[in-house]
């Protein structure tokens, strides 16, 4: 029994390093681009890309885009973040509080119900300067 639950162990964490990714920035870094890996283009039904922060307990999105329509940016993040085409985010002006995990959230509509097929996370280390 031990066995299975060592294995299984094993499989959640290859999985979990598999969907995870660090980027290491500078304070100051003019453009830091977090690559967003969902393949939007693989569903027909109706979807929604969102970004979240831990520091919001991924509970609000910074920056979603539904479709093909204009992208929306939460006010605070409004003049730093921008959202691309291709689900990448873009941080300018990268500062300390910029430090934290970032999660990608790909959600579909169907039928009127929100199904999340898909999510990574992404961890922005932020370095300061030191003398």
């Amino acid at each position: 029994m031990s066995m299975i639950f060592l294995i299984i162990n094993v499989i959640f964490l290859s999985f979990s390093l598999l969907s995870s990714t660090i980027i290491d920035s500078n304070i100051g870094d003019t453009n830091i681009l977090i690559p967003c890996p969902i393949n939007r283009t693989q569903w027909t039904l109706p979807s929604i890309l969102q970004w979240y922060r831990s520091n919001t307990n991924y509970t609000k999105p910074i920056a979603s885009q539904f479709d093909n329509y204009p992208v929306h940016i939460d006010e605070l993040y409004r003049h730093t973040y921008t959202l691309h085409s291709n689900g990448s985010l873009n941080i300018e002006n990268v500062q300390l509080n910029d430090n934290d995990t970032f999660e990608c959230r790909l959600i579909l509509i169907d039928r009127g119900l929100l199904d999340v097929k898909d999510k990574y996370f992404i961890t922005l280390r932020v370095n300061g300067m030191y003398f």
